[in-house]
């Protein structure tokens, strides 16, 4: 089980690191792609779309500060797991619990606060996009495309 928590979490860190080295410039044609992906995917209105962003962005904000703290909790695990005592892997484990708690607040609490600005069926289809997003983000980098005229590949 360890090597398979450590296998998973390589591939984690792997990834958000090959994310982090996007140019400023590629982050910003990343983030361009993002919204108009979402926006059509979601059906956002002019007076949606002016609600919805600065909450989505309020949301993620708040996700990446949680994500970011795990991700140093990985990677010392990772660094250290064959030096790790039963205690520091019982503190790391509870730790990582308590990333997902906080997640699953952040969740219930930003999906109470998008139901007051989008109808119910928008609600839903934002976690829904967030992964659909996720695939063409990375099938954008696997054909190389990222920076690269993206709007040709929604």
């Amino acid at each position: 089980m360890k090597k398979s928590v450590l296998v998973i979490l390589t591939f984690l860190l792997t990834f958000f690191a090959g994310i982090s080295k996007v140019s400023g410039q590629q982050y910003k044609l990343i983030q361009q792609e993002k919204i108009a992906f979402f926006t059509k995917r979601l059906g956002l209105s002019t007076e949606e779309a002016k609600l919805f962003w600065p909450l989505y962005d309020e949301y993620q904000t708040e996700k990446d500060k949680v994500l970011s703290e795990r991700k140093v909790t990985e990677n010392y695990y990772i660094t250290n797991v064959e030096s790790l005592s039963s205690t520091e892997l019982e503190a790391i484990t509870d730790r990582y619990v308590e990333f997902h708690k906080k997640e699953t607040e952040l969740l219930e609490h930003y999906t109470n606060e998008f139901k007051k600005i989008l109808p119910i069926e928008k609600v839903l289809k934002i976690y829904v996009t967030e992964i659909e997003f996720r695939r063409h983000l990375i099938q954008m980098v696997r054909d190389n495309k990222v920076g690269q005229g993206l709007r040709e590949n929604r």
